[in-house]
């Protein structure tokens, strides 16, 4: 099964449709895409107590880099992609 990885910009379903055409009815995985995208994120900063002075973990949220991954599928009997 191939692995492809997205660009920027790149619409994902007119990249993976060539894919489908190959599988002809086969059912299963076709392919699967990654893609490095913004996310929301909970990070742990260090904190510390203003009475005690000790140190603590602290969530908070913020965005990150991430990548992401889209398992394309056929399924013959519904004769859709998902």
């Amino acid at each position: 099964m191939p692995l492809i990885t997205f660009a920027k910009g790149e619409r994902k379903d007119d990249v993976v449709k060539p894919y489908f055409a190959k599988g002809a009815g086969e059912e299963g995985v076709v392919v699967v895409g990654k893609a490095q995208e913004k996310t929301r994120v909970l990070r742990t900063v260090k904190r510390r107590n203003a009475t005690t002075g000790k140190t603590y973990a602290w969530l908070t949220p913020s965005t990150a880099m991430v990548n992401h991954y889209y398992f394309y599928l056929f399924d013959r009997t519904s004769a859709r992609c998902s």
